[in-house]
């Protein structure tokens, strides 16, 4: 067959145009692939995250399985990251099992559950908190085993929450290890409630399991803690040369409560305990006739030691014990140092039993035994420096059957005289030595013999500004809002609160007396003073966030790729369509040659 010359030629001139429009049409599909698979630059994904929902529990995953009936998930994949959340709002028959030497992180949110945790052998995990989470059996720990607890929403943060609860009769603590065994554990952040078995086997809130040791380390968050029969609220449980609590708590808000005979921090019934604290609030409750913070009643070998470096700390005793001790009342080892804060109740004579404190120590301590069990309740202390009654240094709040108090006012490096007043709503009585009315109680490092004090007669004394509570927390942008607080205690001798924008943030917010208006949405951080609120020349102040709602404020959401990312990859494609396109014209009209 001949071709003719016009008919080659027609079929030159469609090569370019094929060739050309193939080659836009495959830069059109790349841009469209480049949509897709390029990430909003908010959203960090990696390779080792799995999802796994609670109500879908079947099969299997990346490093992750189900038992056949559906209630064990067993994850086994080293260094993966897991997020579990549930779509039931019912309670579900689920357990977690991390395997044996798996080292795991997993992010809860969300879950509610019968089942609990268990670690295998040499198991290590890392457990996220996000949203309301709660277990109904424990969380076990074994000896060669380790867990570390922190907030989803970063080291130290309390959101995200976790409920534990030991089931009855397994003498397993709520967080910690089974029967006879030991457990270490580390808390860095979020909010956790934890029980013991409340059953006749007994186990810590978070520790040792019945005959266990618990060594616990909490670094942040808010904590509390209840010791099931004869285990302490935090560390061990229950026999004799076993039991044994060590704690150390470095910040966050700690509260715990013991069990029959326990320590609230500190050994089980017949455990010993050791308590450091460097900082952070610490507030622990003895169970029957046991110390707040020390070992438990029950043995020879409940000797114990509290090395208060810092932070705050609150002790009551149980019935007759004191708030700190070995036992009910044998005397602990107490190394206390000058810029801790501490105080201690209890109903029976010492409310701190040592001979004296420990060598080392750079703190002095008040302790005082009132001559009588009939006192007002309920009612709280007041310490003053010695004939100065226009600033509280410190407000003692002892439980509602004390009889014998004691504290250490933080920075007093040397013996000082204090007043001290005792408040039941809003009377106020001097508090008097009984052997020469004298109301001067000093502080001192020896500490084998309280001070003997009564109740002298109404007085009237400086009464200081303790908390500001009801702020309003919400607003609208362009609506004034009025400012408003309580003040705590009502009868606080200066109640008058002055309100300033500390921090506008977007809102543009701003204080013309009590009234706040703000013009944009976003969040503001405004303080409330109160002159002279503490003592005279001390304000007492507290900052309080408002959330701003409306149109108008924040600007970028921060990260920001999403949406735009989007249009700007979609306006590059249409650019580069059309630059092919122009490119096959100029070629074709002979301007560009070569190609």
């Amino acid at each position: 067959m001949k071709i003719h010359n016009s008919d080659k030629n027609k079929t030159l001139r469609k090569r370019p145009t094929l060739k050309y429009g193939m080659l836009a049409l495959a830069i059109l599909a790349a841009a469209i692939i480049v949509i897709q698979v390029v990430p909003g630059g908010s959203e960090d994904t990696e390779a080792a995250d799995v999802s796994i929902n609670l109500s879908n529990n079947s099969g299997s995953g990346t490093g992750y399985s189900w038992d056949s009936g559906g209630n064990i998930l067993t994850i086994s994949g080293s260094g993966n990251t897991y997020t579990i959340t549930q779509n039931d709002a019912s309670i579900l028959d689920r357990t977690f099992v991390i395997s044996s030497s798996c080292n795991a992180t997993v992010k809860i949110d969300g879950i509610n559950v019968y089942g609990g945790i268990e670690l295998e052998s040499t198991a290590s995990l890392k457990l996220l908190l996000a949203g309301t989470n709660e277990f109904r059996r424990s969380i076990l720990v074994p000896s060669d085993t380790e867990i570390v607890i922190d907030s989803a929403a970063g080291t130290g943060s309390t959101s995200g929450s976790l409920t534990v609860a030991a089931s009855t009769l397994s003498g397993a603590a709520g967080i910690g290890s089974g029967t006879s065994d030991n457990s270490t554990i580390t808390i860095n952040g979020g909010t956790i409630t934890a029980i013991g078995d409340i059953g006749g086997n007994g186990g810590a809130g978070i520790g040792g399991g019945r005959d266990g040791d618990g060594t616990v380390t909490i670094n942040g968050g808010r904590v509390t803690a209840t010791g099931g029969e004869f285990g302490a609220g935090i560390g061990g449980c229950y026999a004799a040369g076993s039991g044994n609590g060590t704690v150390t708590v470095n910040g966050g808000t700690v509260t715990a409560y013991g069990g029959l005979n326990a320590a609230g921090i500190g050994g089980g019934s017949g455990g010993a305990g050791t308590l450091t604290v460097n900082g952070g609030t610490v507030t622990a409750y003895g169970g029957l006739n046991a110390p707040g913070i020390g070992g438990g009643s029950d043995s020879a070998l409940n000797s114990a030691t509290a090395v208060i470096n810092g932070g705050t700390v609150t002790a009551y005793g149980s019935g007759s014990a004191a708030g700190i001790a070995s036992g009910s009342n044998s005397p602990a080892a107490l190394t206390l140092k000058s810029e801790a804060t501490l105080s201690a109740y209890t109903g029976g004579s010492k409310a701190i039993s040592v001979s004296s404190l420990a060598t080392g120590s750079t703190g002095y301590l008040v302790s005082a035994v009132f001559n009588t069990g009939s006192l007002p309740t309920p009612s709280s202390l007041l310490v003053y420096a010695d004939g100065n009654t226009s600033t509280t240094l410190m407000t003692l709040t002892p439980s509602t059957a004390y009889r014998s108090f004691a504290f250490a006012i933080p920075g007093s490096t040397t013996s000082k005289d204090y007043n001290v007043y005792l408040r039941s709503g809003d009377t106020v009585y001097s508090v008097l030595r009984q052997n020469n009315d004298s109301p001067v109680l000093t502080s001192t490092q020896s500490l084998s013999t309280p001070t003997i004090v009564k109740m002298g007669g109404e007085v009237s004394v400086f009464i200081a500004v303790t908390d500001i509570t009801g702020v309003p927390t919400s607003a609208a942008a362009g609506t004034p809002l009025a400012l408003t607080g309580t003040v705590i205690p009502s009868n606080a001798t200066k109640n008058t609160i002055t309100w300033t924008v500390k921090n506008a943030g977007t809102t543009e917010a701003t204080i013309s007396g009590n009234t706040f208006s703000a013009a944009k949405a976003g969040t503001a951080v405004v303080t409330a003073t109160i002159t002279d609120g503490k003592g005279t020349g001390t304000p007492f102040t507290k900052d309080f966030t408002i959330t701003v709602s409306g149109e108008g404020g924040g600007g970028d959401s921060g990260g920001g790729s999403g949406p735009n990312t989007m249009l700007w990859l979609g306006i590059a494609v249409v650019i580069i369509f059309f630059l092919v396109i122009a490119v096959f014209i100029l070629h074709k009209k002979g301007m560009i040659k070569g190609i």
